[in-house]
């Protein structure tokens, strides 16, 4: 009896050892499993709706309505959102923390510092810590979700009392050490560091990326996604199990994905209407998904923006405000160096329109044409506005 319990007691062990995070989320499919809709758009600017059934770097399996499965290549995919149709109706989104980290890649994190013997945690609300050595950190802002101030030429901290001190930042635990230019060092308590920045070189980005409902735009070395297990991300270092409801988008190579935000345009008039100044787009701040914030636009205006290549896909929702609707008439113009590629009344009674067209040249023209009720009103908001690069030959 004794042997018996002894052989079941060392079962047990090699059992929990080798229980790994994939195993425990098969044990737990009721709380990984997603049943949200994605959005695919292709690099060819067509797209799918429908229920993502598998993902890995070399295939990506979905199932549209009635049941019917398609396959297609993830080389082929410009970005995937997840339950586009209903945004709100997630997974119960968690009380994420009030601080951001940043890192050199163009990464950030919704964060909480947690100080362990003379170590810094970075604790995140999905991914439980982010791996985040100084040599990699670009700010930090305690209790904002937006970049702190920073210095031209050196490190900064602000404290919580509003003093800032400028120097070099050489190491971070329970205390942060700055070294002044007078060579004089700073051992600053780090619950009393309310930011910092520093001069930290950026990275290229690459790799794929996924940004979530709470903001954080994450990398990881490759994700896998299967029904009944769930998100499988993974890195170097680890590999952890997440819920797709939890995801906002994904994006398999950063670079193929220009948010047109990003550029910035030349601004002049159009003949014949007259405006005594030409503003650019103002460009909504906050954290967005795919790093595409909205551009609000003005017209009549004409804005020139030169592409990085040619063949660019321009994808974009173009609204016209609810404050808008009642004299807001306007006709939206695309072009390029070739001539019009689409043109689109905007008016009340159809106040969207979503823009899909491939621009063969290297130079995006956006116009907007008083219509009916002249200049009043016509202003437009440009939702989720990105350039795709051209699809890769097979």
């Amino acid at each position: 009896m004794t042997t018996c319990s002894t052989h079941l007691n060392a079962f047990v062990f090699l059992l929990v050892l080798f229980w790994s995070p994939i195993d425990a989320a098969r044990a737990q499919t009721d709380q990984n499993t997603s049943d949200g809709e994605v959005r695919i758009v292709r690099s060819d600017l067509t797209e799918h709706i429908g229920t993502l059934v598998y993902l890995d770097s070399q295939r990506l399996v979905f199932e549209v309505e009635g049941g019917a499965r398609s396959t297609i290549r993830p080389d082929q995919v410009a970005f995937i959102e997840v339950d586009p149709r209903r945004l709100t109706d997630r997974e119960n989104l968690p009380v994420t923390y009030p601080g951001r980290l940043w890192l050199s890649d163009g990464t950030h994190y919704s964060t909480e510092p947690r100080i362990t013997g003379d170590q810094v945690l970075w604790k995140n609300w999905m991914l439980d810590q982010v791996d985040a050595p100084l040599d990699r950190i670009r700010a930090f802002n305690r209790h904002r979700t937006t970049p702190p101030p920073s210095s031209d030429s050196e490190d900064l901290v602000v404290l919580e009392n509003g003093d800032r001190i400028v120097g070099l930042i050489d190491r971070l635990g329970k205390d942060l050490s700055i070294e002044r230019s007078d060579g004089s060092v700073l051992q600053i308590p780090f619950d009393r560091v309310a930011s910092f920045v520093l001069l930290s070189e950026s990275v290229t980005e690459s790799g794929p990326r996924l940004w979530s409902i709470a903001g954080d735009k994450f990398t990881f070395d490759e994700f896998q996604f299967e029904q009944g297990i769930g998100l499988i991300l993974s890195d170097e270092l680890k590999q952890q199990v997440s819920s797709l409801r939890r995801v906002d988008s994904l994006v398999f190579d950063p670079v193929r994905v220009v948010p047109l935000a990003s550029l910035d345009p030349t601004v002049s008039g159009l003949e014949g209407q007259l405006r005594y100044h030409y503003p650019g787009p103002r460009i909504a701040p906050g954290i967005w998904s795919l790093d595409a914030p909205p551009l609000t636009v003005s017209g009549p205006i004409r804005l020139r923006w030169n592409l990085p290549q040619a063949g660019m896909g321009f994808l974009a929702t173009a609204i016209l405000p609810s404050s808008s609707r009642r004299h807001g008439s306007l006709e939206l113009i695309v072009s390029d160096e070739s001539g019009v590629l689409l043109r689109q009344v905007i008016d009340g009674d159809e106040p969207i329109f979503e823009i899909r067209v491939r621009i063969p040249g290297r130079r995006l023209v956006l116009e907007l044409h008083e219509q009916a009720n002249g200049p009043l009103q016509d202003t437009i908001r440009l939702e989720q506005a990105v350039l795709l690069a051209p699809p890769e030959s097979d």
